[in-house]
This record gives structure tokens, C-alpha cells and sequence, in this order.
């Protein structure tokens, strides 16, 4: 059943905003728009702000959090006080390869790997497990999937780098060694051949 005042109210919003005045773009520009507007949700690069608790993959390793400052990474990850248990990195340090296709975030007792050509992602955080030296554990990220995954991290006789390594649950090494030097926050582009 009709109502005729209903009937034209429908009929006033259609005159005030005729279907002809909405503009039509383009698929593929509204695909771009899609895309861009979900990479600008990731923050710095792809792999996020990398703000957040990144420590709930510890207990899956039988982890406790550690500080990276009290290692041998402290002088390259810009630690200026490593007597205190506790204490973290006073900034964010950014390393990448020659290629610049491997790039790795130090935030904190946090770490994020990204390897932008594989399409793979490490994060993970400083902890330790019994007796065995410290590294990150964290997940791998990957085509197939997440996966549990641990890496280790040397610093460098040059005190510039690191060498890094993801290993698998099953101690597999599933990406590098890698070295990586200190830079400034990494530029976006990257060239993949």
C-alpha cells in the first residue's frame, strides 16, 4: 500500500540529488584509492606504527622479555644506559641491506623484519629461554600464512650492523643470514628483480 506523502517526500530528495550528479570514476582509479587508502592504515612502510605489545608469542617459546640493552646489540641499537635491567633503546634505529629490500625496525625490545621482495614479515621481541643467548621471538608472516618463529640477531665488529637470521619452530632456517646497516628511516621505494 501507498502512502502519497511518502510518495513525495521520495520524490523531492530525488529532485534535490538526481542520481546524474554523482561523478563516476573509473574502476581502476577507485581500486588505487582502495589500496592507498589501506596502505596509509600501516603507518611507517608496510609493517605498521609498530606501537602496541608484540610479546604474546614469548610464552608459545617458553620465552621471558628481555632487554635489549643489556647484550651486545646495545651500542648498535642506540642504548645509552645498559647497567639497568629494564631499560630499552632511547630511539628507533632502521637497518637495511645493500639491495634495500631487507630492511629491519628496532623499536624498543621490538623488532620488525620486513623482507619486501619475498613478501614475508619477521616481528618479534627480545627474550630469553633458559640458558641459551637471547633473540627475538616472534612470528613469520608469509603467503601461507603466520607461523611461530624465532630470530637471531649479531651485532657487527663495525658497531654499523647486524646480521640476522629467522629460524622456524623446528630450528629450520627459514630466511638469511642477512647483514644490515644502520640508516636513516628507509625511503618506499624498492625495486624488486
Amino acid at each position: 500500500m501507498h502512502h502519497p506523502a511518502l510518495h513525495q517526500q521520495r520524490g523531492a530528495l530525488l529532485r534535490w540529488w538526481p542520481a546524474t550528479s554523482l561523478p563516476r570514476l573509473p574502476a581502476w582509479l577507485v581500486a588505487w584509492l582502495v589500496v592507498l587508502g589501506w596502505l596509509a592504515g600501516c603507518g611507517v612502510g608496510v609493517g605498521g606504527t609498530g606501537t602496541g605489545d608484540r610479546s604474546g608469542d614469548l610464552p608459545a617459546f617458553g620465552a621471558t622479555a628481555a632487554s635489549v640493552c643489556s647484550g651486545s646489540l646495545a651500542p648498535v641499537v642506540g642504548c645509552t644506559n645498559t647497567t639497568l635491567p629494564d631499560v630499552q633503546p632511547t630511539s628507533v634505529s632502521f637497518f637495511v641491506d645493500s639491495s634495500g629490500t631487507r630492511r629491519a625496525r628496532v623499536d624498543g625490545n621490538d623488532i620488525e623484519l620486513q623482507l619486501l621482495c619475498d613478501g614475508r614479515r619477521f616481528v618479534g621481541t627480545w627474550g630469553t629461554v633458559g640458558g641459551q643467548p637471547a633473540r627475538y621471538y616472534g612470528h613469520l608472516t608469509q603467503a601461507a600464512g603466520e607461523s611461530l618463529a624465532s630470530m637471531t640477531v649479531v651485532a657487527l665488529a663495525d658497531g654499523n650492523s647486524l646480521q640476522v637470521q629467522v629460524f622456524g619452530e623446528d630450528g629450520r632456517a627459514l630466511a638469511g643470514p642477512y647483514t644490515l646497516v644502520r640508516s636513516a628511516a628507509p625511503t618506499t621505494v624498492v625495486i624488486c628483480g
